[in-house]
């Protein structure tokens, strides 16, 4: 199985990034093929471009990996909410299913 992971910088501080390295390293060790995308500019790299880039680079990765699952861990703020939206689009648009996680409520 090949799954997509999305989300930020796993060199952040924060809920989502703590959780991607506490789970990310067991899924490297088993039968998936597991993908991590980052996603959002939390560094300064590409400041405000990186809203289009990230969705370019997303419908990139979704046609030439090819996964059978994206997973998504979108953050309740609405700029993320909104861009997660859209990863889910493009994904629904090519009949990718999608995992979206919410944690932190």
């Amino acid at each position: 199985m090949r799954v997509l992971v999305v989300g930020p910088d796993r060199q952040d501080i924060g809920g989502v990034a703590n959780y991607y390295n506490a789970v990310f390293p067991r899924l490297e060790n088993g039968d998936e093929d597991t993908l991590y995308l980052e996603v959002g500019s939390t560094h300064g790299k590409h400041r405000g471009a990186h809203v289009v880039l990230d969705q370019v680079r997303f419908g990139k990765i979704i046609t030439k990996y090819r996964p059978d699952v994206i997973h998504l861990n979108p953050s309740l703020d609405m700029r993320s909410f909104l861009r997660d939206g859209v990863f889910i689009l493009q994904a629904k648009l090519r009949r990718v299913p999608v995992l979206v996680f919410f944690r932190g409520w």
